[in-house]
């Protein structure tokens, strides 16, 4: 697992239909179905708010053997375990798009049904929708990262030019089903030692953890950013301590703001769950709202959402490393959150809750496997 973080550690593997299948199966695909009495629904290696899966996955693909005879776009069906082809790319224009990248490139788009969420959610359906993005984004990064792969956002093409390109803006298409919003574009390459003549972004840290319990029960903090700390002090109540927790790595801004019993708390800004309070710790995701929107422009917002389903999705995978469980908790009370934190001003904002620990088996539900192999033989 650890060699997934290490450059050059993984051994590189061609562009073709295994890697591209195993990429996918990594990514987005099912890992498992659950079964209570006749009832029955799947898991994918990409968590969802509610289960209920509002992103799309996409390829635009070369000519590949087994998989299509000329550059094309295609829709990946988890259930099915395929690609759909949803329309052939002019040769010209393939080559175009794909110039100024390394060899053995393409590129995976994501989209977001809202309503898949909206009916169950109601406003609060955007959000999870970014988060869910958020993870699949991070899968799709982990996956590139097992096959000795990069991936890096491309955040220079417009909602506009990506719905053209991945076929979502026919409206035909949609006149008896739900609509999907076309949300990013990554590059998928072998090689990033070559220059890339196109505007790329490598993905930033905005978000900061605040966390409910650790090796003394009380409050937190964890700054991904250690130049923010003095930032956040200002912002924060005057009352926290701030003191750096003996035993973390130097690399590891960890501070003890208050010794007490939270759990109370915990679960309260969480929407009241249990869940929250019952594990080993429970964190918010904060970040420098106003900040971030004024440098990167309005359209921002869902970025920092994605960011903060990135760092779920490595908690999740972290956790299982560790014998563990996590979760991701998308209901939760924003300004309940920033009054324990002494946050007043709108700067910084609430945006993930997350819970960690030991799992409680339910026993009343079974766990299938994801796919049938032996049936399709």
């Amino acid at each position: 697992y650890w060699q997934l973080y290490a450059r050059a550690t993984v051994p590189l593997a061609p562009l073709s239909f295994e890697s591209v299948s195993l990429f996918f199966r990594y990514a987005l695909s099912l890992t498992a179905w659950k079964q209570v009495g006749e009832t029955r629904w799947p898991l994918r290696a990409n968590p969802s708010s509610g289960n209920l899966h509002p992103t799309e996955g996409y390829a635009l693909l070369p000519a590949l053997e087994q998989i299509g005879e000329t550059a094309a776009v295609y829709h990946y069906a988890p259930r099915e375990r395929a690609l759909e082809r949803r329309a052939l790319l002019d040769a010209k224009r393939w080559a175009e798009m794909i110039a100024p990248f390394p060899d053995g490139s393409f590129l995976v788009g994501l989209s977001s049904v809202h309503w898949r969420e909206a009916w169950k959610y109601g406003e609060r359906a955007f959000r999870y929708c970014q988060h869910d993005v958020g993870h699949a984004l991070a899968s799709l990064r982990i996956a590139a990262a097992a096959l000795g792969w990069k991936l890096v956002l491309l955040d220079g093409v417009s909602d506009g030019v990506l719905s053209n390109l991945l076929g979502l803006d026919r409206d035909k298409d949609f006149t008896e089903a739900e609509r999907e919003e076309a949300e990013l574009l990554v590059l998928i390459t072998p090689d990033f030692s070559m220059p890339l003549a196109t505007d790329l972004k490598p993905l930033t840290t905005h978000s900061t953890g605040l966390l409910w319990q650790g090796s003394a029960n009380g409050l937190y903090a964890l700054v991904r950013d250690p130049g923010k700390v003095e930032t956040l002090k200002a912002v924060m109540g005057s009352e926290f301590a701030w003191q750096r927790v003996p035993g973390c790595p130097s690399g590891l801004p960890l501070y003890l703001l208050k010794e007490g019993d939270y759990r109370a708390l915990a679960a309260r800004v969480s929407c009241a769950q249990d869940i929250a309070a019952d594990g080993a710790f429970s964190l918010a995701m904060i970040a420098d709202y106003r900040d971030s929107l004024a440098t990167c422009g309005a359209a921002f917002y869902r970025n920092l959402f994605w960011e903060a389903g990135m760092v779920g999705q490595v908690l999740y995978l972290e956790a299982e490393e560790a014998g563990i469980r996590a979760t991701g908790i998308g209901c939760y009370f924003d300004d309940p959150v920033h009054a324990a934190f002494g946050i007043v001003s709108r700067e910084w904002q609430s945006f993930y809750h997350f819970t960690v620990g030991g799992p409680v088996e339910d026993g009343r539900l079974s766990t299938l496997p994801a796919y049938s192999f032996e049936e399709e033989q």
